[in-house]
């Protein structure tokens, strides 16, 4: 890693200089078209290409062209980005951004997720994506370093998504989908966009999959609606709802690797015993009242409301039947201003947000599938409110500059109601000043150079902290919040026409006291929590597109990451100079999309992931695979309406491998098989009103 940070600047250097040199070179590029492609996870709205940081948008011809079972597809594509669990839905889907992530037992942990500008993640840094349907997605940014500054804990990147579409236009879209292992799908779309003041949108979706391995089976109904009305030329509302019911969801558990081999397909025996598994309903309401000012300023309060009800059965019996019922709100007030500083442009935005998670945690005794006895009973709370304000200022046409900074506070409590044990109540607190500074330097049209220093906190999530390895209830008092420090440098590159772009970014992160999990041996299955003393992570991520012929695009990524323990002395054990496991040293993504004027299109995707550890000691080894998907498809006209028939197939080449690594679990069951060679077929509908044509004027 010393090498490539030594060789970067001299390259940098050495581009520029010859850059500089080609002044004859007539560019045709018209960046003033560019420049009105905006992305809104920085907070203030920026065009991708000069971003200040390491920022992904998804293909949409990706988001389109899936499955539409997991957001994992669509994830893959991006750089630093490692997906895992997209078979096992009692557990969710595991992302991790630059390591922050790759510890989750289940769920997401240190990435911070928007669904249409609304907290998905919980203030304590929880986060799933059962209630964000693959199917119901239009868009997808992420950014990959730390965002503490912009979004306080737990934003070790940020995932935000966009479900619903208020532009101009009118359409209906159904579709329906079956393939292997019992999957079938069906989705519904309405939008009214033609109006003058009222746009709305309607979206929902039913899944359902009996899995691939024994006990895995998953039923899920997903609704998602929206209604933008503009009460006046500078004043608007918005009203967001979405609600997600899921019953059913089977976990087979992670088995041993001499298990794998004998039957892959197969559950642990203590998840079939306990029946574990999950069911869960959310509902959550938002509102949006955005204000423009005469002064090119803008006031936004956003509100929000999420009630979910989860109840899970974990593989083993003292306090293996968990029953919670959460609630987590919170209010926030921006404002976005434009002005000129000594005749330089300055963009600033500003806000206050206050954030609360109350969690009714009940834990019983799972008698073979069956509640028993009660555990643990307690009322948890999480409260964290934050000051934020990030300004960029533009010294010159290509020179751009950027600084954030935040405080945050976060307030703990836990109220033990199970008190025949005694009393466990407790409270912590934190206090943390987060700042960043970033740099873009435009070389000209077709090189931008970025880079600077970003910083991020994560606490322990209320639900680590309950994982108490004392067996008492309350917090664990030995488990610390996490500190991380981001330093990066990037180069992206674009063509005049475009049909060429890429990046390059070197990044380093330092990390003190990162949460690790572990398992013991009287509670198989359970995951609890410590704190490692330093960590440091150093990668290279490399992106590339490029349109070889008419219709044909190749798109790359490429992820080196170098993640080691500096120092980590658990009792009676010595891991420092470990790798950290759950990540892969090495990870490429190639796709070939074909597409033509007929409606005809052929996607081939094919994933390598390098070895990685399953556990601290590094001594339990996954071994490299190569995966292969292919998609093909097309669209056609029938009666005015567009049809589309897609075909998927996956594992191609059928390659035995694992969907998913459980880190340090007990006993060496780390894996979670992934299926064979499976396939899926799409038809979709879709019909345009007039306001559509109203919109591509």
């Amino acid at each position: 890693m010393k090498k490539n940070k030594l060789l970067l600047p001299v390259f940098l250097l050495l581009l520029a200089h010859h850059l500089h040199s080609q002044d004859g070179i007539r560019d045709t590029l018209i960046v003033e078209n560019l420049e009105a492609v905006t992305i809104s996870a920085l907070r203030v709205p920026e065009n991708p290409f000069m971003s200040p940081t390491s920022l992904s948008v998804a293909d949409t011809a990706i988001l389109k062209f899936t499955q539409g079972l997991a957001l994992n597809e669509a994830l893959a594509s991006i750089p630093g980005v490692f997906v895992q669990n997209s078979e096992n839905f009692a557990q969710d889907l595991r992302i991790s951004i630059r390591g922050f992530g790759a510890r989750s037992a289940f769920g997401i942990r240190g990435v911070k997720i928007l669904a249409d500008g609304i907290p998905e993640s919980t203030p304590d840094g929880q986060g799933q994506v059962d209630n964000l349907d693959p199917a119901l997605v239009e868009s997808m940014e992420l950014i990959r370093a730390s965002a503490g500054a912009l979004y306080g804990n737990a934003a070790g990147g940020v995932l935000n998504v966009s479900t619903l579409n208020f532009n101009p236009g009118n359409d209906l879209q159904a579709s329906v989908a079956a393939g292997s292992f019992g999957f079938r799908k069906c989705v519904f779309s309405l939008r009214n966009g033609s109006a003058n003041k009222l746009a709305w949108h309607l979206r929902a979706a039913h899944t359902k999959i009996d899995g691939f391995r024994e006990h895995s089976r998953m039923k899920q109904w997903n609704l998602n609606a929206g209604l933008r009305y503009h009460i006046s030329k500078s004043l608007s509302a918005t009203l967001l709802a979405n609600y997600v019911n899921s019953p059913l969801a089977e976990d087979p558990g992670s088995i041993s690797l001499e298990q794998s081999r004998a039957d892959r397909a197969s559950a642990y025996v203590n998840n079939i015993e306990y029946n574990a598994g999950e069911s869960v309903e959310q509902g959550r309401v938002a509102v949006i009242l955005t204000k423009q000012l005469k002064s090119d300023g803008q006031l936004a309060l956003r509100s929000y409301l999420t009630v979910r009800d989860f109840e899970n059965r974990l593989p083993f019996q003292n306090g293996g039947s968990v029953r919670l019922n959460r609630n987590f709100y919170g209010v926030s007030l921006s404002y976005q201003v434009r002005k000129t500083l000594a005749g330089m442009p300055l963009t600033g935005f500003t806000g206050v947000e206050i954030n609360v998670q109350e969690d009714d945690r009940q834990r019983f005794n799972n008698l073979n599938g069956i509640r028993g006895n009660v555990t643990l009973n307690q009322l948890e709370s999480f409260n964290e409110s934050g000051l934020f304000t990030t300004w960029r200022i533009q010294f010159s046409d290509p020179l751009a500059f950027r600084a954030s900074l935040r405080y945050s506070r976060v307030k703990l409590e836990s109220t033990d109601k199970f008190l025949y044990d005694g009393d466990d109540s407790g409270r912590k607190e934190y206090e943390r000043l987060v700042p960043a500074l970033n740099l873009t330097w435009r070389l000209n049209k077709r090189f931008a150079v970025f880079g600077g220093y970003t910083s991020g906190f994560e606490t322990p999530t209320l639900n680590e902290l309950t994982n108490n390895p004392l067996q008492s209830g309350g917090f664990n008092p030995e488990l610390q919040p996490q500190w991380a420090n981001t330093v990066e440098l990037g180069l992206r590159m674009r063509t005049a026409t475009q049909n060429i772009s890429g990046e390059l970014v070197l990044f380093y992160i330092d990390l003190e006291n990162e949460i690790v999990p572990f398992e013991l041996a009287q509670f198989p299955g359970r995951t609890f929590y410590q704190n490692s003393d330093n960590s440091e992570r150093s990668g290279v991520e490399l992106s590339f597109s490029a349109k070889l012929a008419d219709g044909l695009v190749w798109r790359m990524n490429y992820t080196n990451s170098n993640f080691n323990y500096r120092q980590f002395r658990p009792p009676g054990k010595d891991y420092s100079g470990n790798r950290q496991p759950g990540i892969p040293r090495h990870l490429l993504w190639n796709a070939l999309h074909y597409s033509t004027r007929h409606g005809f299109q052929a996607s081939l995707q094919a994933q390598y992931t390098g070895k990685m550890y399953a556990n601290d000691t590094n001594s339990a080894e996954v071994k490299g695979t190569f995966v292969v998907n292919g998609r093909i498809g097309r669209e056609f006209s029938v009666s005015g309406s567009a049809v589309s028939v897609t075909l998927g197939l996956n594992n191609i080449f059928d390659q035995s491998y694992f969907s998913n690594v459980r880190i340090n679990s007990f006993g060496g069951r780390f894996y979670e098989p992934a299926p064979g060679r499976n396939w899926f077929v799409r038809i979709k509908f879709s019909m345009a009103g007039s306001g559509e044509e109203q919109h591509h004027k």
